[in-house]
């Protein structure tokens, strides 16, 4: 169930969910006058997104870290750093139809064997990180460059296999293990391949 319409059916007000909102959301924006604006009909998912965020650690830190990439690459360089933002839109965007294609399509997996729980777990894994996970990667890589005082092109970005991305980032960005996250460390590249070349056991 939608946590706002848990919050209003409990007799929350309007203004208290805006509140809540803005509240959640305020560390994270240099304008509170734009927060404001966009609380309810644009941000509203973004707060519940953060409040279950906040539950993991790890997860919290990865995210912390990843928005000062970009706060500190619009401040090296705002016209690069919104530029390639805007040439990453279009496939982040198609990455959300996505995730909620599969969302949709998704089935309990309840009542598997093992095996078959192995084969469907790891054909989510492989989709995630090829359709969603993707996109955000290039798109994280493009400011890293910028604050590494390169000259990033989108077009060349592009055109890396997700290994070169990843194997980039975990060089550059300044936490390996959000590439590798635990437990195991696994890259998430080798994750993807795992998932495409059936290599799971």
């Amino acid at each position: 169930m939608n946590p706002f319409v848990a919050m209003a059916e409990a007799g929350v007000t309007p203004e208290q969910i805006k509140a809540f909102i803005v509240e959640v959301l305020k560390p994270y924006f240099s304008s509170l006058e734009r927060l404001e604006e966009l609380a309810v009909d644009v941000l509203a998912p973004q707060a519940i997104n953060l409040v279950r965020l906040k539950e993991n650690s790890w997860a919290l830190h990865a995210f912390n870290h990843v928005l000062e990439i970009y706060r500190h690459a619009s401040e090296l360089n705002p016209q690069a750093c919104y530029q390639l933002c805007a040439a990453s839109e279009p496939a982040i965007a198609e990455s959300l139809s996505e995730y909620w294609s599969s969302l949709y399509f998704e089935e309990p997996k309840d009542d598997l064997d093992l095996h078959d729980f192995k084969y469907e777990v790891f054909r989510n894994i492989g989709a995630l990180i090829e359709a969603n996970v993707q996109p955000l990667l290039r798109d994280v890589l493009a400011q890293v460059r910028i604050i590494r005082g390169k000259n990033p092109r989108f077009d060349d970005i592009k055109k890396l296999k997700l290994g070169n991305i990843v194997d980039e980032l975990s060089r550059t960005a300044g936490v390996p293990d959000l590439f590798a996250p635990p437990p195991w460390g696994v890259r998430l590249n080798q994750w993807r391949n795992i998932a495409q070349h059936h290599r799971s056991r």
